[in-house]
């Protein structure tokens, strides 16, 4: 596993558990847990930029895309549910939206110093676009800021509550001529 691709730090909150949340140590050289975006799409397309809603085949069409989220749990065991999450918030014009993917529910086993690499596969295409366009599409990107959420829930009956917080890049979701 490499780190290459858009990478930004998880915020850790501190939960009322006994464990501590901390860096992959699989991943050396990172500092603090963190999430990383890659668009998987036909170089050399960046990271940031991601071409959707196309009706051409690749490698012109529409980008697959992928998060991924590396943390590590340090100290005493505790059992429950990890859930990893997405959210683009528009900075042009558009609504919020989830990122199109399924949610990861990761169950945490019965032991200590637990290592997590969890990633969430955007498919081609799968961020729609705003309607109406924006005046200038499509010579224009619709632009979100990404966020990332990484949650646990305690069993039996805990709540779901936010252990890691990620505010990573703007990206721009490009409209690739038909």
């Amino acid at each position: 596993m490499t780190t290459t691709g858009a990478s930004f730090p998880l915020t850790v909150n501190v939960l009322d558990v006994p464990f501590n949340i901390v860096p992959n140590p699989d991943f050396m050289g990172e500092a603090t847990p963190l999430c990383i975006l890659r668009n998987l799409g036909a170089p050399p397309n960046p990271d940031t930029f991601i071409v959707t809603g196309s009706a051409k085949p690749p490698p012109e069409g529409p980008d697959p895309w992928e998060i991924e989220f590396h943390w590590a749990t340090a100290g005493p065991a505790s059992f429950g549910v990890w859930l990893v999450d997405a959210w683009l918030e528009s900075v042009t014009q558009g609504a919020n939206i989830q990122v199109p993917s399924a949610g990861l529910p990761r169950p945490v086993a019965l032991a200590a110093n637990q290592r997590y690499a969890p990633i969430l596969g955007i498919a081609a295409g799968a961020v729609p676009l705003p309607a109406p366009s924006p005046p200038l599409e499509p010579l224009a990107a619709h632009l979100y800021k990404l966020y990332t959420v990484v949650r646990w829930a305690e069993f039996p009956g805990g709540p779901v509550r936010v252990a890691c917080l990620g505010q990573g890049p703007l990206i721009e979701f490009y409209q690739a001529e038909v």
